[in-house]
């Protein structure tokens, strides 16, 4: 579903085995309509859209979170609750001005370039 005109999410409920979402260079201002749990995804590309916070969203697989070139102004807190498995956060061209994780995190891999 990437490189659409979406400007709402697109799914009402998340498929059960669905592992890999691709919804970069749409409008979106956000994931997920409401907070809820995700069970099976593991990688989430959000890139290029108009998100400035996540929602209190649980994704229990999640090992890949592209949130480049959106709306951001903070690393988003709460990233170990609500993302345990995160291994690979990517926040490339937001407008984060400083980089503060709020909770102990196990991230393998951060980008922050072009802030």
């Amino acid at each position: 579903m990437a490189n659409n005109l979406l400007i709402t999410w697109p799914l009402a409920n998340t498929p059960k085995n669905l592992a890999e979402l691709e919804l970069q260079y749409n409008s979106l201002e956000y994931i997920f309509p409401k907070d809820r749990e995700v069970d099976s995804l593991k990688t989430l590309d959000v890139s290029h859209n108009h998100i400035d916070h996540l929602p209190n969203t649980q994704f229990f697989k999640l090992d890949k979170l592209d949130l480049s070139y959106n709306r951001l102004t903070t690393v988003p807190q709460n990233l170990n609750t609500m993302t345990p498995m995160l291994y690979e956060l990517i926040l490339d061209g937001n407008q984060i001005t400083s980089v503060f994780f709020g909770d102990r995190t196990t991230l393998g891999t951060i980008s922050l370039s072009h802030m």
